[in-house]
């Protein structure tokens, strides 16, 4: 265990009764986009269950042994797919990391309370606004309300909005497989650029200017208004 305090044994416990509960598919898809879908589905509703965990995950290092044998088999079946060790261990972390942070931001919107007393809660917000000035937010009022649902989930992992357009969140880790060292990293700052210039001079900066509020289909902000009066009148 990396640590021996108290406290990490205790966080540590904590999170080996809760991975107990943990189901992936029998057996695991053989793809390597189709594996680290499984591993991100199956914790989210593990740390659902177990709200304690994402927050011991959050706050302090958790190692031992059940977490050795669980990356011990991921990366066995990675190995079986064609992933090496070194970038294996990046990819099931990669997704570990976003679906612990989705579901501890996940847990106190729309598990707390009902998904519709989130949304409720944007209408709200919104209404108490000048309408001017939210010309585009207020276009997507209902899609804010869904920021933390499951559909939200799946969209940041597995794939971009759009008809035809299709992410894999593996995508970014896929290349890694043939190279047993992860590319080295460039820092956007190393290419040459001159440092005494602007990089928009004034008359782009007009140009780059968002349109007028006008310019944008108008909202019924009367209806949001509305709603939101509703929404407080009736306990969700």
């Amino acid at each position: 265990m990396e640590s021996g305090c108290d406290t990490g044994r205790v966080g540590y416990s904590t999170v080996a009764k809760g991975l107990r509960d943990l189901r992936l598919p029998r057996p695991l898809p053989s793809e390597l986009e189709g594996i680290l879908l499984s591993w991100g589905r199956g914790p989210r509703l593990t740390l659902i269950e177990h709200p304690s965990m994402p927050v011991i995950f959050l706050a302090q290092a958790v190692v031992g042994p059940g977490i050795f044998r669980g990356v011990e088999a991921l990366l066995g079946r990675l190995g079986q797919a064609g992933m090496p060790p070194s970038a294996g261990v990046h990819a099931i972390y990669a997704v570990l990391t976003y679906t612990t942070g989705f579901v501890a931001w996940e847990i106190p919107r729309t598990r707390r309370q009902p998904q519709a007393a989130y949304a409720a809660s944007w209408r709200r917000e919104l209404a108490s606004l000048p309408p001017a000035e939210f010309p585009l937010a207020s276009g997507v009022l209902d899609e804010l309300g869904q920021v933390a649902s499951e559909e939200q989930f799946e969209l940041q992992r597995g794939r971009l909005p759009g008809p035809g357009a299709s992410l894999p969140a593996t995508q970014v880790l896929l290349p890694m497989s043939s190279s047993r060292e992860p590319p080295r990293r460039r820092s956007v700052l190393s290419a040459e650029m001159p440092r005494s210039r602007p990089l928009i001079g004034r008359r782009d900066q007009r140009l780059a200017r968002p349109p007028k509020a006008t310019e944008y289909p108008r909202f019924d902000w009367r209806a949001v208004r509305g709603q939101a009066r509703r929404d407080h009148r009736e306990p969700d």
